[in-house]
């Protein structure tokens, strides 16, 4: 595809790093769903493989937002859905309030261990002993 812009191309990789974070946080809510804790489900979002440059990009996307208006809207519709998505699956064993809390903590646990893979600490699962859980 031609883009004539930088921003455009920009943009259009967002969009797909954004499709990718989506369906990694399709599997955090099933794992919610199913009754794990938000501390066991949020790893489900690394569990695809592709963690590093999944990282760099949206850590790259969270600083860009700050100069561009149309990543940080992008960004900002995200960490919504996000939210919601999270929330919903968690409304079935607690409260509304609580599933949002709750959805909240998941959605901070994701953004903290993107920032521990893109600066080189690798993962807190592989920091965990094995068998553990």
């Amino acid at each position: 595809a031609h883009f004539p812009t930088k921003q455009d191309l920009y943009l259009a990789v967002m969009e797909e790093v954004l499709a990718d974070a989506r369906a990694r946080v399709e599997d955090v809510s099933a794992q919610l769903g199913s009754g794990r804790t938000p501390e066991a489900a949020y790893q489900a979002y690394f569990d695809d493989g592709g963690e590093t440059l999944h990282a760099a990009l949206m850590l790259d996307a969270w600083n860009t937002s700050v100069r561009e208006p149309d990543v940080r809207t992008a960004l900002e519709e995200f960490l919504r859905w996000r939210t919601a998505v999270l929330a919903s699956a968690a409304v079935a064993a607690v409260s509304p309030g609580e599933a949002i809390r709750l959805a909240d903590l998941v959605g901070r646990l994701i953004d903290g261990e993107l920032m521990r893979v893109r600066h080189g600490y690798g993962s807190l699962s592989d920091a965990r002993p094995t068998g553990t859980g």
